[in-house]
């Protein structure tokens, strides 16, 4: 009886990481939300330009991707649109930039 229950319980933790993993099998990347961080203070004009100029470059490459692909490519995309920012917006340094995938895809740039 202790078996089975040790077997049930494994079997619910597998289906729990193998269920949302499926679900994003078919789905597309709807829509791209990018959020500008930093520890100063950054004029509102020039944070709107960055945001926008990431959200371009964001939706360009990732919007109508599937986001297993988009998941597995991470790295890459994160490489890409850091890059593209770095020679868009002078002045201004990227510390860390995070993309989360899913059907509405968070981007994260710390400057």
């Amino acid at each position: 009886m202790r078996y089975n229950i040790i077997i049930i319980i494994n079997i619910v933790i597998a289906l729990s990481v193998v269920l949302p993993i499926q679900t994003f099998a078919s789905s597309n990347i709807d829509s791209v939300t990018v959020r500008i961080v930093s520890g100063k203070s950054i004029p509102e004009k020039v944070a709107k330009r960055m945001e926008a100029s990431v959200s371009t470059v964001s939706e360009h490459i990732m919007l109508g991707h599937n986001i297993n692909e988009v998941i597995a490519k991470r790295s890459g995309y994160e490489k890409l649109v850091k890059e593209v920012f770095d020679r868009v917006l002078v002045g201004y340094n990227v510390d860390s930039f995070l993309v989360t995938p899913g059907e509405n895809t968070g981007v994260l740039v710390r400057v």
